[in-house]
């Protein structure tokens, strides 16, 4: 998991390079699933 989370990340900075982690972190949550956040804790 930790691995897709990098290889997110860099393809993030390198599309949006404008965008913060930040950013990053709410687009997600924006997209995630309810019962996968509790998968992932």
């Amino acid at each position: 998991m930790h691995e897709f989370i990098i290889r997110l990340r860099a393809i993030w900075v390198e599309q949006f390079p404008q965008e913060t982690e930040a950013d990053l972190v709410k687009h997600l949550f924006c997209k995630i699933r309810p019962d996968m956040l509790n998968v992932m804790g």
